[in-house]
């Protein structure tokens, strides 16, 4: 049921396990001004605010909807929610695990490579959102676009004639070593909300 409310409202919670904290952010698209732009809650400083608990994220909407784009349709949403249940769950430190583990993106899980690609998506709609020219060049990295092309290339067109199968386009260890980056600069953009 909350996924069904979710998509109707085009607000969604996602989990993230990151460095053992399980953090949820608000994130979904502008419905009232018909942009359908992707946003993510910030505060007033542009952190992303991040939420450990039901309450919390409750009283965030209420306190501070003047930070939350599609605050009345947010409002709505979050009336119908009975609980914290994510839409999207990215499990970083299983990832991070496995990319310890193996020598190239192949050898992934599936699961794993959906949580690679779910993130590297959340920290481009974020900078995309704030709109930091010096932060493009983090997710126009050739690794990170390396990843990317063959992730839609075989996941997401599997049925194209068009199919990217070489690995060869990127390093896995220069991947491994952007994707931190984006890691660590996410963490270091999030502000846990305390009520």
């Amino acid at each position: 049921m909350t996924n069904e409310i979710s998509e109707k409202y085009n607000k969604y919670l996602v989990l993230l396990k990151i460095a053992n904290n399980e953090w949820f952010i608000l994130c979904g698209m502008k419905t009232k001004d018909r942009s359908y732009d992707d946003f993510i809650v910030t505060d007033n400083k542009q952190r992303i605010v991040v939420f450990d608990t039901f309450v919390k994220l409750k009283s965030f909407v209420h306190k501070y909807d003047h930070l939350i784009p599609d605050r009345e349709s947010t409002k709505d949403w979050i009336r119908l929610l009975s609980k914290l249940e994510p839409y999207l769950t990215v499990n970083i430190d299983v990832v991070l695990a496995q990319m310890d583990k193996v020598h190239m993106v192949n050898d992934l899980e599936l699961n794993v490579k959906e949580d690679i690609f779910n993130f590297i998506q959340i920290v481009t709609d974020y900078i995309y959102m704030i709109n930091d020219s010096v932060l493009f060049e983090m997710i126009e990295d050739v690794d990170i676009e390396g990843f990317m092309n063959q992730y839609y290339s075989e996941i997401v067109w599997s049925d194209s004639e068009n199919i990217i199968d070489d690995e060869n386009l990127y390093s896995f260890e220069g991947f491994k070593k952007s994707f931190i980056t984006l890691i660590d600069f996410f963490c270091a953009r999030c502000i846990l909300f305390n009520g």
